[in-house]
């Protein structure tokens, strides 16, 4: 995807945020900041919205962060959280099954 549509996207998102700051929105933030590869700032975004809600794709988004920063043992963490709250996330059960090895 381009940067420039993750720029809109965030622009986007903020506009909405400041108009009504709901849980989705900021958890919206959080992933396009995840997929514009700002890892630690997406991860910081969903350490406070953990406080609010515990659903398995928050913890999923949580362990990818921790793994792209180099956080291994926290991924696990997160991954595991995420599968037990999970319908059968297959892609995400082999990301815990290949950082477990």
């Amino acid at each position: 995807m381009n940067i420039r549509n993750f720029d809109s996207a965030l622009n986007d998102i903020m506009t909405a945020i400041s108009i009504e700051n709901s849980i989705d929105y900021r958890f919206q933030e959080a992933k396009i900041l995840y997929y514009n590869k700002k890892y630690h700032q997406a991860n910081e975004k969903l350490k406070v919205l953990s406080n609010d809600i515990q659903n398995a794709e928050l913890y999923k988004y949580r362990g990818y962060c921790e793994y792209e920063l180099g956080n291994k043992n926290e991924a696990l963490l997160n991954f595991e959280k995420s599968i037990l709250l999970s319908d059968d996330d297959k892609a995400l059960v082999s990301k815990y099954n290949e950082l477990k090895n």
